[in-house]
């Protein structure tokens, strides 16, 4: 027990980065209805993913018309002005503050924020006046829900809604509220001033707390055994809520627990703020990450493990790039040149049992894992199609050959490269069904007619003799 405890506190100290991040192994892993294309995508949903910024995806998707982001971290409405077919955005419970840079959103006609912290509704309508085709609009939980004659200031500013906190906007409606427009901008500017006093005043306490809450939820200092007796209380009113199979493994989840944060941590009363919200996002993140690392060896820290275990130290990079691997120390042929294909030769040894290969192809690299788990991974240099993919095994030399074709095939053209002499040409001519042309049999303009001879057209002539011989 002493071991393993231990063994259990060693594993505690593994440092877990706060926040996710958008890369192409979430968008491949998200798109499985679309078969990990991303060129085409339409539609993703990214919810729940411990998301603090919003990037990198207008690169990959530029076709999206649907974009689920609810339930993240994201502080800012940025980089999608290349979404030009954008129709539904929903960035409900995030920590958006202001409404902003969706006006190159041409096709834009829904719009989800709800529970988001925006205050500024002045500016946040009026950044939303070029999208003439936006329809409905939900701000349902933000602050400026709260001002007085907030749902009247925005019917009259953005005359293109129909709807407005999932309520339909009539036309006697819309009349009065823009007879009142004047009325209503006056007071609402007079409650954001109001409110951007108080939420001043409030940053300031609310950064003590998430420090005093840090030093007493995370002190590094403490051991298994005092975090345990700080946090009892806690643990013991929450743990029935989980089902555990047995003490080892309550023991392991209480570990876990404690050491991002605690079960006190989750029970405590915070304030509805941005920064608490980003704070207990990065707990829940931070607890599921080192539950992934302690129960899969691969992410394990201890290279002494990772040895015993036979897996190579990890498979992709800290940006969840794929890694280039070969522990057999293999030879492989690795050829691009075709325009459909990505064709892969790799050399196995010849009496390998084909039952002891295994071959995982993915849209952005290839895994082929043998005996005694040794791993052989390339990276490739742009998406394939799984499941048109074609593995064979030659009997004669036991090469494995693996095809895979390209989501986009290379455009087909014709290279013209000049030869040495004309027999190297005349060679390649045979060789190539393409139409080459060389410095060889370049034809010389100047010379395609004779010079003519002056004197040509002049008649021989008997020689002149004079009357006196």
């Amino acid at each position: 027990m002493a071991e393993e405890e231990t063994h259990c506190e060693k594993r505690m100290t593994i440092q877990v980065g706060g926040g996710n991040r958008i890369t192409d192994d979430l968008l491949v892993r998200r798109a499985e209805h679309n078969d990990g294309h991303l060129t085409n995508l339409e539609e993703i949903s990214l919810h729940q993913q411990h998301l603090e910024k919003l990037d990198y995806i207008h690169r990959v998707c530029a076709k999206l018309k649907q974009l689920h982001l609810q339930d993240n971290c994201i502080g800012k409405i940025e980089n999608l002005k290349r979404l030009k077919s954008l129709e539904y955005l929903n960035m409900a419970m995030n920590n958006v503050e202001l409404i902003e840079n969706l006006e190159r959103c041409e096709s834009l006609t829904k719009l989800d924020l709800t529970l988001n912290f925006i205050a500024d509704l002045v500016q946040s309508v009026d950044n939303l006046r070029t999208n003439i085709r936006l329809q409905e609009l939900t701000l349902m939980g933000n602050p400026c829900t709260e001002y007085q004659g907030y749902r009247e200031y925005v019917i009259a500013t953005l005359p293109q809604l129909k709807t407005l906190d999932g309520r339909d906007i009539n036309k006697s409606e819309r009349i009065q509220a823009q007879q009142r427009l004047s009325i209503l901008e006056k007071q609402i500017r007079e409650a954001q001033v109001s409110y951007f006093e108080k939420r001043e005043r409030e940053k300031h306490d609310i950064q003590r707390e998430l420090e005093e809450t840090r030093a007493q939820y995370e002190d590094p200092n403490l051991d298994s055994s005092t975090r345990r007796a700080r946090s009892s209380s806690g643990g013991s009113q929450s743990s029935d809520k989980f089902c555990f199979h047995s003490s080892h493994e309550l023991t392991f989840y209480f570990d876990v627990f404690i050491s991002v944060g605690g079960f006190r941590f989750f029970q405590s009363q915070s304030r509805h703020a941005p920064e608490f919200r980003q704070e207990i996002s990065r707990k829940v993140f931070e607890f599921q990450k080192e539950d992934e690392i302690n129960r899969d060896p691969f992410f394990h820290e201890d290279s002494q493990a990772r040895k015993a275990n036979g897996l190579p130290k990890r498979y992709f990079d800290d940006h969840l790039k794929p890694l280039n691997i070969n522990q057999a120390k293999l030879e492989f042929v690795f050829d691009d040149s075709d325009w459909n294909f990505i064709k892969v030769e790799l050399h196995l040894y010849k009496h390998l049992s084909t039952s002891d290969i295994q071959v995982d192809i993915e849209p952005q690299y290839l895994r082929v894992t043998l005996w005694q788990k040794r791993v052989f991974q390339l990276r490739l240099c742009e998406e394939v199609r799984c499941d048109s993919s074609l593995v064979q095994r030659s009997q004669t030399t036991g090469h494995l050959m693996i095809s895979m074709p390209r989501v986009n095939p290379l455009p087909r053209t014709i290279s013209t490269q000049p030869q040495s002499n004309a027999e190297d040409s005349q060679t390649d001519q045979k060789n190539s069904p393409l139409l080459e042309v060389s410095n060889a049999t370049r034809v010389d303009y100047t010379r395609i007619v004779e010079p003519e001879d002056p004197y040509q057209d002049v008649p021989d002539l008997e020689p002149m003799t004079h009357e006196g011989d």
